[in-house]
């Protein structure tokens, strides 16, 4: 794995560290916070995700699948505060989780097939990538038009919004400073 990946890694660990720390701190409601983190961890695995689908087609398999490692280690911690959420607040998984289920199926297994370059063709690479986006997808949606459960504009909502926001930032300039490009 390229250490700035590992080092961007890191500092993932930290930022939901710290906000697990701060959560835990100032909330009585272990759902909310579970909640919260559940919220924190899918948009800070997703800019790993976009970040891998970025160099999807562009000959840089080795740090593709370093990104797509990083998005499946911290999108299985996602999936963690979002099995603690539904068990501390007694919630029931509905037919639309069955999507996300699916792509949680791919996300173990796609590390596997990409290992075996023979046994994964190019049709199935692009189909992970656009159902893993379409789920992602679908999931916002859901939650900006308040049709999913506790889907409302809390302070942990806006906040997460806002890691999400800078982490696009510091991650394109990282990409700006690796790559040697030049604003003008």
């Amino acid at each position: 794995m390229p250490k700035y990946i590992s080092f961007l890694l890191l500092i993932a660990f930290i930022v939901e560290l710290v906000f697990l720390t701060s959560l835990m701190y100032n909330l009585e409601d272990l759902g909310v916070v579970f909640q919260g983190m559940s919220s924190i961890s899918a948009r800070i695995s997703i800019l790993f995700f976009a970040a891998a689908f970025y160099l999807f087609k562009r000959d840089r398999e080795k740090e593709e699948h370093a990104l797509l490692s990083c998005f499946a280690i911290l999108h299985f911690i996602h999936l963690g505060f979002l099995l603690a959420h539904f068990y501390i607040k007694q919630l029931h998984f509905d037919f639309l989780t069955i999507g996300g289920f699916i792509a949680y199926l791919m996300l173990l297994s796609f590390p596997f097939a990409v290992r075996q370059k023979k046994s994964i063709k190019p049709w199935m690479k692009s189909t992970f990538y656009y159902y893993i986006w379409i789920v992602i997808t679908q999931a916002y949606f859901f939650r900006i038009y308040g049709s999913m459960p506790n889907a409302y504009a809390s302070k942990v909502s806006q906040w997460s919004y806002f890691v999400f926001f800078i982490g696009l930032v510091v991650w394109h300039l990282v990409y700006l400073k690796r790559n040697k490009v030049q604003c003008a």
